[in-house]
C-alpha cells in the first residue's frame, strides 16, 4: 500500500487565508473552524483538503493558528482546491492515523 490514508468524511471546514506564489507552485494558508484539530495537524504530515490528500508543510497552534500547503503545478491540474481564492472555505479530514493514535495515548493518561 503507498499514499496516505483518507476515509472520505469531513472532520470541519477551513477558511483559506492566503495563496502566496512560490515559483510555480502556491502555497495555501488556512484556518480550521474547529481549532480543536490542530492538534492532529502535524509538518510533514497529511491533511485532506475536499477529498485530495496533502502534505502539511507548516503548522502554527493557538487560537489564530492555521497550517499550510503546498501545490505544485501538477497537482494545481489536478484538485479542486487549487481554484479557490482567500476567504474561501475547504472541507478538511484530519490524518485517521494521527487521531487514532492521539485518543489512545489520551486514554493511558486517563
Amino acid at each position: 500500500m503507498g499514499g496516505h490514508f483518507v476515509q472520505g468524511h469531513v472532520d470541519t471546514t477551513a477558511k483559506i487565508l492566503s495563496v502566496t506564489p512560490d515559483g510555480n507552485a502556491l502555497t495555501f494558508r488556512l484556518q480550521p473552524r474547529d481549532k480543536s484539530i490542530l492538534r492532529y495537524v502535524v509538518e510533514k504530515g497529511y491533511i485532506t483538503l475536499d477529498g485530495a490528500s496533502l502534505t502539511v508543510t507548516k503548522v502554527v497552534d493557538g487560537e489564530d493558528g492555521y497550517w499550510e500547503v503546498m501545490l505544485i503545478a501538477y497537482t494545481q491540474e489536478k484538485i479542486v482546491t487549487a481554484k479557490k481564492k482567500p476567504g474561501e472555505e475547504v472541507n478538511v479530514e484530519v490524518d485517521i492515523v494521527g487521531k487514532g493514535l492521539a485518543e489512545t495515548l489520551a486514554s493511558w493518561r486517563r
